[in-house]
């Protein structure tokens, strides 16, 4: 069981530093789309067609491919001004139950980001100045949210062995 769980996780981080690596290349793509559009909008007055919605579809990649990611850093928002001063196992429970009520949420945001995508497929659905389908960046959402639900459960699987551990620990 053990192995299978560290098999998964390899597959999980792997995955998170790929599509961090993807949203990187979609900053840039960004910031370069961005400046060739000002200059041919103001040197040539000819700007970008469609470069709103480019943008548009870069902005909802970068977000979404580093949900995951930014859960494994511990690098979103936390107000731990009442959680500071909760006893180990408090925290502990605290902390499995804000990640079961996420993993409902985002696997929630999965189906329903799917339903739309699959909808859209039929309707052939497309950009109105880019003749682009909307379903791959469509399921920018349901890819970084899938990623994320799976490392909510890895740190699910992480905090089970300290409801029962005595000794204290600082990741807390």
């Amino acid at each position: 069981m053990r192995r299978c769980l560290t098999a998964f996780e390899k597959f999980v981080r792997t995955s998170e530093k790929r599509l961090s690596e993807v949203s990187t290349a979609m900053v840039v793509s960004l910031m370069v789309l961005g400046v060739l559009d000002v200059i041919g909008r103001y040197a040539f007055n000819a700007p970008i067609p469609g470069a709103n919605e480019i943008g548009s579809m870069l902005m909802i990649g970068m977000i979404c491919f580093v949900w995951s990611d930014t859960q494994f850093s511990n690098a979103h928002i936390n107000v731990e001004i009442l959680y500071e001063h909760y006893p180990r196992k408090t925290k502990v429970v605290v902390r499995m139950t804000g990640l079961i009520l996420s993993t409902i949420l985002f696997a929630v945001i999965v189906w329903q980001s799917l339903l739309q995508a699959a909808w859209h497929w039929e309707e052939g659905r497309t950009y109105q100045s880019v003749p682009i389908s909307t379903v791959p960046v469509e399921l920018f959402v349901p890819v970084g949210a899938l990623l994320l639900c799976f490392r909510f459960v890895i740190q699910l699987m992480q905090l089970i062995p300290q409801l029962s551990n005595n000794t204290e620990n600082d990741a807390f």
